[in-house]
């Protein structure tokens, strides 16, 4: 036995100067390649869970770190048009975004495209690459992608180092040097929770984004037809006015040959300045209308806006029933409300998970060697170099002892109202579909039926009631009557036309989705 021993005591003293001799260095390097045993994931869950969990659970920090880092890299891609991973709500052409590249960063060139005739995807262009709520999303966007590269360092694998460069004095000399180092070690998953979180962040960001995008876009659609109907209102004001100085040559005529009242001429001059204050009213509105779209492309209000360029297609109306679920898988209220209960639902398994604490290693190197030459009488001790590894607090014996606390509950309860948000806000864009599909459909039948029938019987009761007055069979009333109706019926058509193109962009935002 007392052989053993000896054997034992020169095994250590051999062992114990090659750990001293390693360096500090050998030492980190040992450290930081340390992976926490097994059995902590145990602690996790229930025994009879914990082989389970033990599957479900990764088992190297690297690999979780890796793949956040990989979806990082994925978000940081979805702001290039070209990615395919995430359906936009407007995809702006390629050719035109080459084009008007310089005009992203430059109001003159932007303001250069609108000066003459243009159409409605160059003003989508140019909002989706010049507005500023737009580029304000974008930035917040960008802002929630860098939390993918803090998740390991909030408090995930914590090192700390030390080193006392200089010598501290004691009582028998100095002491040459104290150099301790730390990590600690989560529970098992918790890396993968909070890149959950921060995926789930990101991608509301993302939603919310998409939702400006969207919310911009269908304003930018809304105002250029908006501005097509003012242009054309403007025409028919005009055209109007000059149907009524030719019916006022007429009845000045049928006045001097004594066959009508100068009170005709006078009605008719009425009904003139009437049109004439229309017509500058309709003016004033069109450089609102420009206003509006000058703030939305954040260019130069000095600048002028040219014509636009009326092409809008004949499109068939969808079925309500197949909008349904289409909006509640698109739509970006949903999409935000979605991802914002999955985030929180992480945050409550990570709170549940946090109460347990940590699994914690401590390593010290140090020399500390008596200095003879001052007289001490002191003696190195026999170990110069000690190693320490501790665990944390301890495990309590029920370990879910912190999984009813407040904050915990309060989380539930935030989970709970999430839930009940996202339903409300399901049914809220049922009855909004529902809505904007009754506005297109009624704005569809309305153009249909005065371009079909109103405007066509409108221009025949104005040539015969004209021609009538004219021969005196028709009283002035009645072709006075004649006038107004053509004119209102040809507003209303171009009205009705315009308003049918808005509905379609409104009914699309409702959706979340371009059909």
């Amino acid at each position: 036995m007392k052989r053993l021993f000896i054997y034992f005591f020169m095994l250590l003293t051999l062992l114990c100067p090659q750990v001293s001799q390693a360096g500090y260095k050998d030492l980190v390097d040992e450290f930081n390649a340390y992976t926490p045993p097994d059995y902590i994931v145990s602690q996790k869950y229930p025994p009879e869970k914990a082989q389970e969990a033990t599957k479900s659970q990764p088992t190297s920090f690297e690999k979780e770190l890796k793949r956040i880092k990989i979806m990082s890299v994925d978000w940081r891609k979805a702001l290039s048009t070209a990615d395919g991973k995430r359906p936009l709500f407007f995809t702006p052409n390629a050719a035109l975004l080459k084009r008007y590249y310089g005009a992203a960063s430059d109001s003159t060139i932007a303001s250069n495209e609108i000066r003459g005739s243009f159409d409605l995807t160059t003003l989508e262009t140019l909002a989706w690459i010049r507005n500023p709520a737009i580029k304000s999303a974008e930035n917040k966007f960008s802002a929630a992608v860098e939390s993918f590269s803090q998740v390991a360092n909030l408090d995930e694998i914590l090192h700390q180092y030390s080193a006392f460069t200089a010598s501290i004095k004691t009582g028998v000399g100095p002491k040459k040097g104290q150099d301790p180092i730390k990590t600690k070690f989560p529970f098992p998953g918790m890396v993968s929770l909070k890149g959950q979180i921060v995926q789930q962040q990101t991608e509301a960001a993302w939603q919310s984004l998409e939702m400006v995008r969207r919310d911009v876009i269908t304003t930018i659609r809304k105002t250029y037809w908006d501005l097509v109907f003012n242009r054309k209102a403007q025409k028919i004001e005009a055209n109007t006015l000059n149907l009524f100085e030719d019916l006022k040559a007429v009845a000045t005529r049928r006045y001097e040959a004594g066959k009508t009242s100068f009170q005709d001429v006078v009605k008719i001059q009425v009904k003139t300045k009437v049109l004439q204050e229309d017509l500058i009213t309709l003016k004033e509105k069109q450089r609102n209308i420009e206003s509006k779209l000058i703030a939305l492309l954040n260019i130069s209000p000095a600048r002028t806006i040219g014509y636009p360029a009326t092409v809008g297609t004949e499109k068939k109306m969808p079925q309500i029933e197949r909008l349904y679920p289409v909006a509640k898988s698109r739509r970006q209220e949903i999409l935000i409300k979605q991802a914002q209960l999955k985030k929180m639902q992480n945050v409550l398994e990570m709170a549940e998970t946090m109460v347990l604490p940590s699994y914690t290693l401590n390593y010290s190197a140090f020399d500390s060697q008596a200095i003879n030459d001052v007289g001490s009488s002191a003696k190195s001790p026999s170990f110069q170099t000690s190693l320490s590894a501790s665990r944390g607090a301890g495990i309590p014996q029920n370990v879910w002892y912190g999984t009813n606390d407040a904050y915990v509950r309060e989380i539930r309860k935030q989970v709970a109202a999430l839930k009940e948000s996202l339903a409300e806000t399901k049914a809220e864009t049922v009855n909004q579909v529902r809505d904007r599909w009754f506005e297109l459909d009624r704005a569809r039948r309305e153009k249909k039926l005065y371009q079909d029938t109103v405007v066509s019987l409108s221009k025949s009761a104005l040539d015969v009631s004209t021609s009538g007055y004219e021969s005196g069979n028709v009283s002035f009333a009645d072709v006075i009557n004649s006038y107004e109706l053509w004119l209102s019926s040809n507003l209303i058509l171009e009205k009705k036309r315009s308003e049918f193109f808005i509905a379609w962009a409104r009914l699309e935002q409702a959706i979340g989705v371009q059909f």
